[in-house]
């Protein structure tokens, strides 16, 4: 964070005044808000970090009357642990944004921001790098419904994107990726686990094939230049952290495809799952690179801007022109559940799962060509894996926590690692259990509060089991 900005955000009457501030780490963003955390704590003020479990996250709030609410993504607790009612913050910051109750923003502009911001209800405070919130209802099952019955678009720019270049692009991503990446055409995509040298997950997300010497490597996080750098070593590649130069939009839902074939001349009716065009076409004027690619169980596109520059043009193209309803965090961590999709440091930490905990089976090709990570170890636990993940439905008061411990007869037998309240299905969520205890119609329970509730393994996904809406 520039000087500027931070002398900026200190000298709001708002945050002069602060008692206590909620401050969000750098997520997908060049903007650091750990100077305005320095200076403050130096002033003696209360400085909260949003966590879960302990570990940092990047969650929303939002504000309803006088009151800022955290999201159900975790609580607000400052370092020492003391746990922060929503009802004693007074100011929120977060790199590239900063706002008071006011509205009052200071920080730097990038990519949707602006006509994101004006999509939110009038009571909404924003403190994601548009990950955020409900954007129209109270609660998200609006944009819910737009995104399972008709066509809604999102901000999926805060994605970590990494170009790949050189001769042995395609190898070194092999390397680090659990797919067949050598066996990508141009314009294909596949999806995986990103490996250690242990055969454990330390992220998962995408790999796009531009070009014979060229990929796009897509992570859900930002820290991994040295994970990247290390685990290269030897080959002929360079790598480079573009997510501010390549901001994008996902476009979801049942009417997708007819939306945007409306916007461009060109012909995508032939565009399979899991493929891109790799040459720049035309969206509403704006020139993008075009992919049938999603996150949330549905039909999908996704347009990734070639200018950051084009993208109040593209929001005004996709949002206003088309008429597609915008939808935030709350409404995808509902639609990703459904799904059984999985997202890191909500379902689990880096290095500490395999991706057969995921079942990940078909994303995990051993005997592909290529070296990855972890293979020997890998091949053992593919034989007999000691996890899966499931779907458990229950009925609860209050939702569980996320990481929410799940017992038989008291005996732990795996973690609720995401729940939700879903507007289709009711109080369901998605856990990883022992093998043995992951079969479809199993009792156990998950603790809630100061107790347990009885709860029943279901299929994994519970929306569109046999995952025919994305490829349809």
């Amino acid at each position: 964070m520039s000087d500027e900005v931070t002398r900026n955000v200190l000298a709001l009457p708002a945050v002069e005044n602060a008692t206590t501030v909620v401050a969000f780490s750098s997520f997908g963003s060049e903007v650091d808000t750990r100077p305005i955390i320095e200076r403050l704590e130096r002033d003696g003020r209360r400085v909260a970090l949003p966590r879960v479990e302990g570990r940092i996250i990047v969650a929303v709030a939002y504000r309803s009357g006088d009151v800022v609410k955290p999201s159900s993504f975790g609580a607000l607790e400052p370092a020492g642990g003391e746990k922060v009612a929503p009802e004693e913050i007074d100011v929120v910051i977060v790199p590239g944004l900063a706002f008071d109750r006011s509205g009052h923003r200071v920080g730097y502009g990038r990519g949707f921001y602006d006509r994101f911001l004006g999509a939110l209800r009038p009571d909404a405070l924003t403190v994601g790098i548009c990950f955020s919130l409900q954007l129209v209802d109270e609660v998200p099952h609006g944009e819910y419904d737009a995104v399972r019955d008709d066509v809604a678009v999102w901000d999926v720019s805060p994605l970590n994107k990494w170009d790949f270049r050189g001769p042995d692009a395609l190898k070194a991503a092999r390397r680090v990726h659990s797919n067949d990446i050598l066996g990508l055409a141009v314009g294909q995509v596949r999806y995986g686990a990103f490996l250690d040298e242990g055969g454990q997950m330390v992220d998962d997300g995408t790999v796009f094939k531009v070009a014979e010497d060229h990929a796009w490597v897509m992570t859900n996080g930002k820290d991994h230049n040295e994970y990247f750098r290390d685990a290269l070593k030897g080959l002929g590649v360079e790598f480079e952290w573009i997510a501010p130069r390549m901001p994008h939009l996902g476009v979801l839902g049942p009417r997708s495809r007819d939306v945007v074939q409306e916007l461009t001349e060109t012909d995508i009716s032939g565009l399979r799952y899991f493929r891109f065009i790799p040459e720049p076409v035309q969206v509403g004027g704006v020139p993008v690179f075009l992919s049938r690619t999603g996150f949330g169980g549905e039909l999908g596109y996704e347009l990734f801007l070639t200018d950051p520059a084009n993208a109040e043009e593209l929001w005004d193209v996709v949002v206003n022109k088309a008429g597609i309803t915008p939808f935030g965090a709350d409404a995808i961590e509902i639609l990703r559940i459904e799904a059984g999709l999985i997202v890191t440091d909500y379902d689990y930490e880096a290095h500490q799962r395999s991706p057969f905990d995921f079942n990940f089976d078909p994303f995990v090709k051993l005997d592909a060509p290529g070296e990855p990570l972890g293979r020997d170890t890998l091949k053992d636990a593919a034989k007999n894996p000691p996890n899966r993940l499931v779907t458990l439905r229950y009925e609860a008061g209050a939702l569980p926590e996320y990481g929410a411990a799940v017992t038989k007869e008291g005996e732990d037998v795996g973690v609720l690692t995401s729940p939700t309240d879903s507007p289709r299905y009711g109080k369901i969520g998605i856990a990883v259990l022992r093998a043995d205890q992951a079969k479809l119609g199993n009792a156990v329970e998950v603790a809630v509060e100061e107790g347990t509730v009885p709860a029943t393994v279901d299929v994994l996904p519970l929306y569109d089991t046999e995952k025919t809406r994305p490829r349809s």
